[in-house]
């Protein structure tokens, strides 16, 4: 994930995936409706996308892990054919 308002990136773990968005773990806190850059790696190769955090919570067990919920904002006709193949498989 990269946020150009902030000028850095973030990894995450992916624990969901939808055709609209995705529910991951990540290192640090992001404000809900911060907007970003996602690179999902899939198989068939990288999936590029702008998303928009619509939920975001700390980790109760983990102080270092937050949750967030992400709405895919702009995800173009490629992109999004490659990750409904994805998720079909």
């Amino acid at each position: 994930m990269h946020l150009d308002a902030l000028g850095y990136d973030i990894r995450g773990e992916t624990q969901n995936i939808s055709a609209v968005g995705t529910y991951c773990a990540i290192d640090r806190p992001l404000p809900e409706m911060t907007r970003l850059m996602l690179a999902l790696k899939l198989p068939s190769g990288p999936v590029t996308c702008e998303g928009t955090v619509v939920r975001s919570q700390a980790d109760p067990d983990n102080t270092d892990r937050h949750h967030v919920a992400i709405f895919f904002s702009d995800i173009s006709k490629t992109a999004q054919t490659k990750l409904s193949e994805f998720l079909s498989a």
